[in-house]
């Protein structure tokens, strides 16, 4: 695989996350012709998961995309790339589940607008 530059470096934590207080909606340009975004999801201090995962849903509450399962990294941060034009536009919800797999969970969830870019 060719080395992509990301047009977009989000980090999203549990202080901004639906619930919080403090949640907000984070702006992606996700243009079909754009290069992936990376996020950068923050999971704070919690108890460890046997399987994480990140779901996006679209407006009406239906899966659009997710991923692998996901490793905990140092800081207890994951990495997701999403690719451009994976989204289509509008609001969507980013759910970081955890739990035994298959009994995944929503531990923390994020608003996302996707844009069209160029």
């Amino acid at each position: 695989a060719t080395p992509q530059a990301a047009s977009t470096l989000v980090e999203l934590g549990p202080e901004r996350a639906v619930g919080a207080g403090a949640a907000t909606e984070h702006e992606l340009d996700l243009g079909t012709h754009r290069p992936p975004a990376v996020l950068v999801l923050r999971l704070g201090r919690r108890p460890v998961e046997a399987v994480y995962r990140v779901e996006i849903v679209d407006l009406r509450g239906e899966r659009v995309w997710r991923s692998e399962a996901l490793r905990r990294a140092a800081g207890d941060r994951f990495v997701v790339v999403l690719p451009g034009g994976s989204l289509s536009l509008g609001r969507h919800e980013l759910r970081l589940l955890g739990g035994r797999a298959g009994e995944e969970r929503p531990l923390l969830t994020w608003y996302l607008q996707i844009l069209a870019g160029s």
